[in-house]
């Protein structure tokens, strides 16, 4: 499982802006840690490729179950990245 929050502005001073990063993963309660401690992003960017594996074991999230993880922590706008494949 993997995911980043990246937090932007100048050294010492307030954040002007937070980028949630999914990485390839599924959702897990970890994801809901992520949303409390950052109750929210200003834009999320969310990898939905959906890989999986030969005999259909899916091992990172796609389209259809990347509206979970969309929710946590609540990002506006959010980007797709790498779906469909």
């Amino acid at each position: 499982m993997m995911g980043s929050m990246l937090e932007f502005g100048p050294e010492g001073g307030p954040v002007r802006l937070r980028l949630y990063l999914s990485g390839d993963t599924l959702p897990y309660d970890g994801l809901d840690e992520i949303a409390r401690r950052f109750p929210a992003a200003d834009l999320a960017v969310l990898h939905l490729g959906g890989t999986t594996l030969p005999g259909g074991s899916v091992v990172t999230t796609g389209g259809a179950r990347g509206a979970e993880p969309a929710h946590r922590p609540a990002p506006r706008p959010i980007i797709p990245v790498h779906y469909g494949d």
